[in-house]
Protein backbone atom coordinates (compact mmCIF):
# COMPACT_ATOMS: atom_id res chain seq x y z
CA UNK A 1 0.00 0.00 0.00
CA UNK A 2 2.99 1.97 0.88
CA UNK A 3 4.40 1.81 -2.64
CA UNK A 4 0.86 2.41 -4.13
CA UNK A 5 0.75 6.08 -2.20
CA UNK A 6 3.96 6.63 -3.27
CA UNK A 7 3.04 6.55 -7.10
CA UNK A 8 2.11 10.12 -8.70
CA UNK A 9 -1.36 10.67 -8.11
CA UNK A 10 -2.63 10.71 -11.46
CA UNK A 11 -1.50 6.82 -11.36
CA UNK A 12 -3.68 6.70 -8.32
CA UNK A 13 -6.48 7.99 -9.12
CA UNK A 14 -6.25 6.11 -13.06
CA UNK A 15 -6.22 2.48 -10.42
CA UNK A 16 -9.01 3.49 -8.22
CA UNK A 17 -11.28 4.13 -11.03
CA UNK A 18 -9.92 0.73 -12.75
CA UNK A 19 -11.00 -0.72 -9.18
CA UNK A 20 -14.38 1.13 -9.09
CA UNK A 21 -15.10 -0.30 -13.13
CA UNK A 22 -13.89 -3.72 -12.01
CA UNK A 23 -16.22 -3.78 -8.83
CA UNK A 24 -19.27 -2.52 -10.80
CA UNK A 25 -18.81 -4.93 -13.87
CA UNK A 26 -18.59 -7.90 -11.22
CA UNK A 27 -20.36 -7.59 -8.48
CA UNK A 28 -22.35 -10.35 -7.40
CA UNK A 29 -20.55 -12.48 -9.37
CA UNK A 30 -16.75 -12.77 -8.36
CA UNK A 31 -14.40 -15.93 -9.05
CA UNK A 32 -11.12 -14.34 -9.92
CA UNK A 33 -7.77 -15.06 -9.11
CA UNK A 34 -6.04 -12.61 -7.60
CA UNK A 35 -3.87 -12.21 -11.03
CA UNK A 36 -7.06 -12.11 -12.85
CA UNK A 37 -8.34 -9.38 -10.54
CA UNK A 38 -5.41 -7.41 -11.17
CA UNK A 39 -5.18 -7.26 -14.80
CA UNK A 40 -9.00 -6.34 -15.09
CA UNK A 41 -8.26 -3.61 -12.71
CA UNK A 42 -5.80 -2.33 -15.12
CA UNK A 43 -7.15 -2.97 -17.69
CA UNK A 44 -10.39 -0.86 -16.92
CA UNK A 45 -7.48 2.07 -15.53
CA UNK A 46 -6.50 2.19 -18.96
CA UNK A 47 -9.22 2.23 -20.96
CA UNK A 48 -10.88 4.99 -18.70
CA UNK A 49 -7.86 6.68 -18.72
CA UNK A 50 -7.61 6.51 -22.06
CA UNK A 51 -11.11 7.58 -22.72
CA UNK A 52 -10.58 10.41 -20.44
CA UNK A 53 -7.80 12.17 -22.30
CA UNK A 54 -9.87 11.90 -25.50
CA UNK A 55 -12.37 13.06 -24.39
CA UNK A 56 -10.28 16.52 -23.00
CA UNK A 57 -8.84 16.49 -26.10
CA UNK A 58 -11.30 18.60 -27.56
CA UNK A 59 -11.75 20.67 -23.94
CA UNK A 60 -10.89 24.41 -23.75
CA UNK A 61 -7.50 25.32 -22.51
CA UNK A 62 -7.47 25.20 -18.44
CA UNK A 63 -5.83 26.04 -15.39
CA UNK A 64 -3.51 23.36 -14.09
CA UNK A 65 -6.26 23.02 -10.73
CA UNK A 66 -9.16 22.44 -12.76
CA UNK A 67 -7.32 20.37 -15.32
CA UNK A 68 -6.09 17.48 -12.61
CA UNK A 69 -10.19 17.94 -11.35
CA UNK A 70 -11.15 17.08 -14.62
CA UNK A 71 -8.57 14.31 -15.31
CA UNK A 72 -10.21 12.89 -12.02
CA UNK A 73 -14.05 13.09 -12.87
CA UNK A 74 -13.97 12.32 -16.21
CA UNK A 75 -11.19 9.14 -15.87
CA UNK A 76 -13.85 8.15 -12.97
CA UNK A 77 -16.65 8.95 -14.74
CA UNK A 78 -15.54 6.64 -17.81
CA UNK A 79 -14.40 3.68 -15.75
CA UNK A 80 -18.52 3.81 -14.23
CA UNK A 81 -19.69 3.91 -17.88
CA UNK A 82 -17.50 1.26 -19.28
CA UNK A 83 -18.47 -1.07 -16.61
CA UNK A 84 -22.05 -0.30 -16.86
CA UNK A 85 -21.91 -0.73 -20.56
CA UNK A 86 -19.75 -4.10 -20.44
CA UNK A 87 -22.49 -5.64 -17.75
CA UNK A 88 -25.61 -4.69 -18.77
CA UNK A 89 -25.21 -4.64 -22.75
CA UNK A 90 -21.40 -5.54 -24.14
CA UNK A 91 -21.24 -9.26 -22.11
CA UNK A 92 -24.57 -10.42 -22.90
CA UNK A 93 -24.15 -9.55 -26.87
CA UNK A 94 -21.09 -11.00 -26.66
CA UNK A 95 -22.13 -14.56 -25.07
CA UNK A 96 -25.00 -14.28 -28.22
CA UNK A 97 -22.38 -13.89 -31.14
CA UNK A 98 -20.24 -16.43 -29.63
CA UNK A 99 -23.36 -19.08 -29.06
CA UNK A 100 -24.43 -17.92 -32.41
CA UNK A 101 -20.95 -18.79 -34.09
CA UNK A 102 -20.87 -21.75 -32.50
CA UNK A 103 -17.86 -21.07 -30.02
CA UNK A 104 -19.04 -21.61 -27.10
CA UNK A 105 -22.27 -21.39 -24.97
CA UNK A 106 -20.98 -20.15 -21.85
CA UNK A 107 -22.27 -16.99 -20.82
CA UNK A 108 -19.72 -16.37 -18.23
CA UNK A 109 -21.73 -16.53 -15.65
CA UNK A 110 -20.59 -18.40 -11.82
CA UNK A 111 -23.36 -20.33 -12.27
CA UNK A 112 -26.70 -21.83 -13.62
CA UNK A 113 -28.45 -20.09 -11.12
CA UNK A 114 -27.37 -16.23 -11.82
CA UNK A 115 -27.76 -17.22 -15.55
CA UNK A 116 -31.07 -18.12 -15.14
CA UNK A 117 -31.95 -14.82 -12.97
CA UNK A 118 -29.98 -12.52 -15.78
CA UNK A 119 -32.60 -13.38 -18.43
CA UNK A 120 -34.01 -10.03 -19.68
CA UNK A 121 -37.70 -12.16 -20.33
CA UNK A 122 -40.42 -10.77 -17.99
CA UNK A 123 -41.34 -13.08 -15.68
CA UNK A 124 -44.91 -14.56 -15.12
CA UNK A 125 -44.48 -17.43 -12.43
CA UNK A 126 -42.22 -18.59 -10.07
CA UNK A 127 -42.56 -22.13 -8.73
CA UNK A 128 -40.25 -23.13 -5.47
CA UNK A 129 -40.85 -26.40 -4.64
CA UNK A 130 -39.95 -26.89 -1.01
CA UNK A 131 -38.69 -30.27 0.49
CA UNK A 132 -41.38 -30.70 2.85
CA UNK A 133 -43.65 -31.60 -1.01
CA UNK A 134 -45.30 -27.86 -0.50
CA UNK A 135 -44.79 -25.28 -3.14
CA UNK A 136 -44.68 -21.19 -3.06
CA UNK A 137 -46.12 -19.53 -6.11
CA UNK A 138 -45.52 -15.93 -7.30
CA UNK A 139 -47.74 -14.47 -10.04
CA UNK A 140 -46.64 -11.00 -10.95
CA UNK A 141 -49.92 -10.49 -12.43
CA UNK A 142 -51.37 -10.81 -8.86
CA UNK A 143 -48.70 -9.09 -7.05
CA UNK A 144 -49.28 -5.15 -6.07
CA UNK A 145 -47.75 -2.55 -8.09
CA UNK A 146 -45.25 -2.29 -4.98
CA UNK A 147 -44.78 -5.86 -5.36
CA UNK A 148 -43.47 -5.79 -8.51
CA UNK A 149 -41.04 -2.74 -8.26
CA UNK A 150 -39.17 -4.90 -5.51
CA UNK A 151 -40.03 -8.26 -6.98
CA UNK A 152 -36.83 -10.64 -6.93
CA UNK A 153 -34.01 -10.64 -4.62
CA UNK A 154 -31.71 -14.01 -5.48
CA UNK A 155 -28.19 -14.85 -3.05
CA UNK A 156 -26.12 -18.02 -2.70
CA UNK A 157 -28.22 -18.38 0.74
CA UNK A 158 -31.51 -18.72 -0.84
CA UNK A 159 -33.98 -16.13 -2.23
CA UNK A 160 -37.08 -13.33 -1.88
CA UNK A 161 -40.06 -12.56 -3.93
CA UNK A 162 -43.78 -11.30 -3.11
CA UNK A 163 -45.73 -14.72 -2.14
CA UNK A 164 -49.27 -14.68 -4.07
CA UNK A 165 -50.28 -18.43 -3.08
CA UNK A 166 -49.38 -21.28 -1.22
CA UNK A 167 -49.87 -25.01 -1.94
CA UNK A 168 -49.09 -27.57 1.19
CA UNK A 169 -48.32 -30.97 0.56
CA UNK A 170 -51.69 -32.05 0.98
CA UNK A 171 -52.69 -30.48 -2.24
CA UNK A 172 -54.83 -27.55 -0.56
CA UNK A 173 -53.26 -24.29 -1.07
CA UNK A 174 -54.20 -20.30 0.16
CA UNK A 175 -53.99 -17.17 -1.66
CA UNK A 176 -52.72 -13.84 -0.55
CA UNK A 177 -54.12 -10.94 -1.65
CA UNK A 178 -51.57 -7.73 -2.53
CA UNK A 179 -52.44 -4.57 -2.34
CA UNK A 180 -50.61 -1.20 -4.83
CA UNK A 181 -49.88 0.77 -1.26
CA UNK A 182 -47.28 -1.40 -0.01
CA UNK A 183 -45.68 -5.12 -0.33
CA UNK A 184 -44.72 -7.96 1.28
CA UNK A 185 -41.18 -10.24 0.71
CA UNK A 186 -41.00 -14.17 1.40
CA UNK A 187 -37.49 -15.26 2.11
CA UNK A 188 -37.08 -18.54 1.50
CA UNK A 189 -33.33 -20.17 3.20
CA UNK A 190 -31.43 -22.15 0.24
CA UNK A 191 -31.56 -25.14 2.16
CA UNK A 192 -35.58 -25.38 2.08
CA UNK A 193 -35.70 -25.05 -1.45
CA UNK A 194 -35.78 -28.36 -3.81
CA UNK A 195 -36.49 -26.90 -7.05
CA UNK A 196 -37.39 -23.64 -8.82
CA UNK A 197 -39.36 -23.66 -11.60
CA UNK A 198 -39.16 -20.18 -13.74
CA UNK A 199 -41.81 -19.14 -16.37
CA UNK A 200 -40.92 -16.32 -18.65
CA UNK A 201 -42.26 -14.72 -21.53
CA UNK A 202 -41.63 -11.53 -23.74
CA UNK A 203 -41.91 -8.24 -22.18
Amino acid sequence: MEALLSTPLELQISIAAGYLGWWIATIGNRQNSPADMALQILLYSIVARSASSMALAFAPEMTEGITFAAVAVSTIGSAVIIAIAWRSIIRPLWGDLMAWLGVYYDDHQTSSWRSINEIKDKRHTIHIHLKDGSVLECNYAETGAASRAHDLYVAEDGMALPVTKFYRADGTSVAFTAHDNDFSLDYIPRSEIQRVTWHFGKE
